[in-house]
């Protein structure tokens, strides 16, 4: 008898100061992937350095250091994980952030968890495995 293989998640950081933002990422990312959240920039780069994800999806005004720092430090560690800013206003920044590839995605808020799935199944593909707990 062969054992049966458990399929690995996906792993996403996901970073807001919104604890119902991360709420709602969680909750509707949760079947399909592995979520651990951070409350700021600061936080989710100590994170960053302790763990490896293959998606990093941050609000772009957080307390102390914005999304664009926390973008531009995730990239120099992780060049290949995938990164989408969300945010309630549209940073001036977004087509640089863009067009320089320091961020794959803009989603303003309020954001939906289509959008989000949407993205994600044509970046890095998504399968429906069980679910995990998110924190």
């Amino acid at each position: 008898m062969t054992p049966q293989r458990t399929k690995q998640l996906l792993s996403v950081l996901a970073v807001d100061d919104d604890p119902a933002c991360l709420k709602l990422l969680c909750r509707h990312l949760g079947d399909d992937f592995n979520v651990e959240t951070a409350d700021s920039a600061e936080n989710a780069l100590k994170i960053l350095e302790e763990s490896t994800f293959h998606v990093l999806i941050s609000d772009y005004d957080l307390p102390g250091k914005n999304g664009a720092w926390l973008f531009t430090n995730a990239r120099k560690r992780a060049p290949s994980m995938k990164r989408i800013l969300i945010s309630g206003q549209h940073p001036d920044d977004v087509e640089r952030f863009l067009r320089t590839n320091l961020i794959d995605a803009f989603l303003a808020k309020p954001i939906s968890p289509k959008q989000i799935r949407k993205f994600l199944a044509a970046s890095v593909g998504v399968s429906r495995p069980s679910a995990p707990e998110c924190e």
